[in-house]
């Protein structure tokens, strides 16, 4: 059990492992977070990227909403796959974030503070 008000937590949810807001007093679980942000738990990280997180200063992909980010997602499954398919998408802010980025693996234009959202779920110990 997670206890946080922060929805990027929401990237945390599996089997064994629910979010509980204390504020809102709501709990959240695999179905729960598919519910309530239209992703699983392993897309929470990319919709926040496409959408942005003011709170967190990401500044997402312009006049991205969650419902269009959830149906990208939804379809190709992951940032890097909708970064690969944006030529299929009709949308012009989709494939002018293809056309910026950079091939990295896991990083893209779309969005350079995707890495700072994730929640690294085994830090190193020293």
């Amino acid at each position: 059990m997670i206890s946080t008000g922060d929805k990027d937590l929401a990237q945390l949810v599996r089997p064994g492992i629910k979010l509980v807001n204390t504020m809102s007093n709501e709990t959240l679980d695999e179905a729960g977070v598919l519910a309530k942000f239209g992703v699983r738990a392993d897309q929470v990280l990319d919709l926040l990227t496409l959408t942005g997180d003011a709170v967190d200063n990401v500044p997402g992909v312009p006049k991205v909403g969650p419902k269009t980010a959830a149906k990208w997602l939804a379809q190709y499954g992951t940032l890097d796959d909708v970064i690969a398919h944006a030529n299929e998408i009709p949308a012009s802010s989709a494939r002018t974030c293809a056309r910026r980025s950079t091939g990295c693996r896991r990083r893209s234009a779309c969005s350079p503070s995707r890495p700072t959202a994730r929640c690294q779920c085994a830090p190193p110990i020293s």
